[in-house]
């Protein structure tokens, strides 16, 4: 049963019934409907083949993670699990994905914004507390990338998807990963994706989400592993009139947070061979620069609109005014989102 019919019944491994309502979308893997389940509404996941060559390992690796349970409320986790039909498919339970919460592709194209700039602080902060409780509980992604996300664009809330990927740490399903987001030394074949090569997939999604442009497109051609921004190699530059998100929001971000993605990206941490990725920046450190970001998000005494200043800094300018603070202003650290985002980062001990 490649495909499902509206109505058409199929069992969870426990015997309960998932009714199929209708087709929410479709991908090459498999097909997602709308589902009643235990009277409510889901989503589920329907594998077309089977979940693929290593069929077998990739559902019991499933019924595990069923079992095991969600690492944190922002993950879309399965929750249940059907039995495979007579051609061997099968599929998931989860929740659906309300209507507020946008595909982060969306961001990237500017088609839908963030209301302020604590909510796409937020949405840094939990996309990467989200991945540090995955790695806490010996789980690593594989397949991290930007298809994952939904953010709510009012507080920066996320909703974590495709978690069909996920597996303990040292163990491989046969995810090869998305072009872009695979760490170095996997696309050169040389280690299987982990917990590491998740640090480096995690470095991208954070750098889009900032910058809004891949970290490592610029002037040179492709598989080019220079940062955009390297310090000591302007070799691939972003190439202005064609690279411009990059180029006008770099200069936003305190030198902190600059700082950190020129860690991020070091060439030392981008050998195929892998040497060096153990030192790549990990989620802890990631939240307490975020953190200091979000502290440094102030009004500015000019404009009276956010902006991004720490007391020590001497000259900053506003980036909305373009006003020059000059350490002594009296400035106000605004924060009115009281909302899920903001409920999550504190449930989380973030904030």
């Amino acid at each position: 049963m490649a495909r499902l019919e509206n109505n058409s019944i199929v069992k969870t491994v426990l015997g309960e019934s998932v009714q199929v309502i209708n087709k929410l979308g479709e991908s090459g893997q498999g097909t997602v409907y709308e589902v009643k389940w235990r009277d409510n509404s889901y989503a589920l996941k329907w594998y077309h083949r089977g979940g693929g060559k290593n069929a077998d390992k990739f559902y019991e690796n499933l019924k595990q993670n069923v079992e095991k349970g969600s690492p944190a409320s922002t993950f879309l986790w399965p929750l249940a699990i059907t039995e495979k039909d007579n051609d061997g498919c099968f599929g998931y339970v989860m929740k659906l994905i309300p209507n507020e919460y946008k595909d982060f592709s969306q961001f990237l194209l500017n088609r839908v914004k963030f209301s302020n700039t604590k909510a796409f602080v937020n949405a840094a902060l939990l996309i990467t507390v989200s991945l540090q409780f995955l790695h806490n509980e010996g789980l690593s992604y594989q397949n991290l990338n930007d298809g994952n996300f939904f953010i709510n664009p009012d507080d920066g809330d996320i909703l974590i998807c495709d978690n069909d990927s996920v597996a303990p740490d040292g163990e491989h399903l046969e995810y090869s990963g998305v072009p872009g987001f695979v760490a170095p030394e996997v696309l050169a074949q040389n280690h299987m994706p982990d917990a590491f090569s998740d640090r480096f997939s995690l470095a991208v999604i954070l750098f889009k989400l900032f910058f809004k442009h891949h970290p490592l497109i610029g002037k040179c051609n492709d598989n080019c592993t220079t940062f955009i921004f390297d310090p000591n190699d302007d070799s691939n530059r972003p190439v202005p009139g064609i690279h411009n998100n990059p180029l006008k929001l770099w200069p936003l971000f305190p030198p902190f947070i600059q700082d950190l993605f020129i860690r991020a990206f070091d060439k030392s941490l981008m050998k195929e061979d892998g040497s060096g990725r153990q030192n790549r920046i990990n989620e802890n450190e990631w939240l307490q620069q975020l953190v200091r970001l979000h502290k440094s998000i102030v009004l500015c005494p000019h404009c009276n609109n956010e902006t991004l200043y720490e007391p020590n800094e001497l000259e900053r300018p506003c980036v909305n005014c373009g006003y020059i603070f000059n350490g002594k202003e009296e400035v106000i650290n605004k924060n009115e989102i009281v909302t899920a985002a903001l409920e999550k980062l504190i449930k989380f001990g973030i904030l």
